[in-house]
């Protein structure tokens, strides 16, 4: 079997939990920019796609600030 001559490149991200402690003063916004990090990552790398692994929001049903924050 000959190797693939244009190999497709993923980036993974899980556990995102975006939105977790989203009320604290100090830390609210860090899994939103963390997760922002992992698609600028992506984007530098020009990955074929983004595997999410699980638990994008950290919350069921996330807030309506978590939901927009992360669209």
């Amino acid at each position: 079997m000959d190797k693939l001559k244009d190999p497709f490149e993923i980036l993974i991200t899980t556990d995102n939990h975006m939105g977790y402690r989203e009320k604290d003063p100090q830390v609210g916004m860090d899994s939103f920019h963390a997760f922002e990090e992992c698609l600028e990552i992506a984007n530098e790398k020009n990955v074929d796609f983004v595997l999410l692994g699980g638990d994008l929001f950290h919350e069921q049903r996330p807030s309506s600030k978590a939901y927009l924050t992360a669209s």
